[in-house]
Formats: C-alpha cells, sequence, structure tokens
C-alpha cells in the first residue's frame, strides 16, 4: 500500500516537474521571438511588419512544438516599440493548461544631430 501511494507520488512529481521544463522552455523562445520583433521594430527604418514577421519566424524555425498557438502583436510608436508575445506550451498535466505571455518594450532609434536638442 505505501510503495503504491509512494509510487503515484513519484510519478505525479516527475509530470510536474517535466511541466515546469516546458513551461519555461516556451518562455524563453517567447523571450527571444520577442527580441528578435523589438530588433526589427525598434530600428531607425523598422516596422510593426517587419517586427511580427520576424518574431514569427524565429518561432518557426526554433519551434518543434514546444510553443504553441502563438500570438505576436507588435506596435511602434514615436518613441518606443513593444512586443507582446503569447502561446502555451504543450500540456502533461491534464488539470494546468498554462499560458505563457511576455511584454517587451525598447526605445525607438533616432538619428541625432550633435548639439541639437531633441524634444
Amino acid at each position: 500500500m505505501t510503495t503504491a501511494i509512494l509510487g503515484v507520488v513519484t510519478v505525479m512529481m516527475f509530470m510536474g516537474l517535466l511541466q515546469a521544463i516546458l513551461y519555461f522552455h516556451a518562455r524563453s523562445i517567447a523571450i527571444d521571438a520577442g527580441e528578435e520583433a523589438l530588433k526589427q521594430a525598434a530600428s531607425q527604418y523598422g516596422n510593426v511588419g517587419t517586427g511580427t514577421a520576424a518574431a514569427y519566424a524565429f518561432i518557426g524555425a526554433t519551434n518543434a512544438g514546444a510553443f504553441q498557438a502563438p500570438v505576436v502583436v507588435v506596435s511602434r510608436g514615436a518613441t518606443n516599440a513593444t512586443v507582446d508575445v503569447t502561446g502555451k506550451p504543450p500540456s502533461l498535466v491534464w488539470i494546468w493548461h498554462p499560458i505563457v505571455h511576455i511584454h517587451l518594450e525598447r526605445p525607438v532609434e533616432r538619428i541625432t544631430i550633435p548639439g541639437v536638442p531633441t524634444s
């Protein structure tokens, strides 16, 4: 009896550990995809389209099922570019369906002239 209970607890702990590993792997994919998007969107001649395309290209190149249903939203204003990346890691524990969401922000590159104050 004790061995059966100990076996079930051990299997549950192992599944929880694997789920945590999958979650943090998906999170690192989301962060890296967001950084790729910001590199493109925040560059001097970048735009929302190139940032979004860069993020989806990165996810497609690195994802082997570890980051499911990705959604990338990039915005660019006069001073800042932001990206939100949302997706799901594979779920091993049937009662828990984690969602990964990251938000990154970076200033937009601007050309300045020495001695002329920026607004």
